[in-house]
């Protein structure tokens, strides 16, 4: 279970990453619909793993994004040094988050299945309810 200062700790280095894809990092590769979605940090702080999504995100255009994100983790790392302050710097590895995907595939389902009669309007909520204030 992670602490709220690993939680501060994963929310700075997603801010120095996003800061660093939209002002610094000129790379052609990088799709014009990127987004680092969320960063999971290990116990020792040593590793981070940056998810992300982006459009189009066809097969090639996926593995286009995976090897140009290779290339940069170091720049990357050095920015996040910069920005985040910590003893080390962790080493930064990118997911692939599948999340948004897996989240439109669901909501066309359930409207075919209400375009077919299969499913009554408000029988199954497409977005999750808000909590009360």
């Amino acid at each position: 279970m992670l602490h709220s200062r690993d939680r501060r700790i994963e929310e700075a280095i997603l801010q120095a990453l996003s800061r660093a894809f939209q002002q610094e990092l000129k790379d052609p590769r990088l799709p014009a619909l990127f987004t680092i979605t969320q960063v999971r940090i290990s116990r020792d702080l040593k590793y981070a793993k940056a998810y992300y999504s982006q459009l189009p995100d066809a097969e090639a255009d996926l593995a286009e994004t995976a090897a140009m994100l290779k290339d940069c983790a170091g720049f990357l790392r050095s920015r996040v040094a910069r920005q985040v302050n910590l003893k080390f710097c962790p080493e930064l590895t990118f997911v692939h988050d599948a999340a948004p995907q897996r989240y439109q595939r669901i909501s066309s389902v359930l409207e075919d299945l209400r375009s077919k009669g299969e499913l009554e309007p408000g029988e199954v909520e497409d977005e999750p309810e808000e909590k009360p204030s």
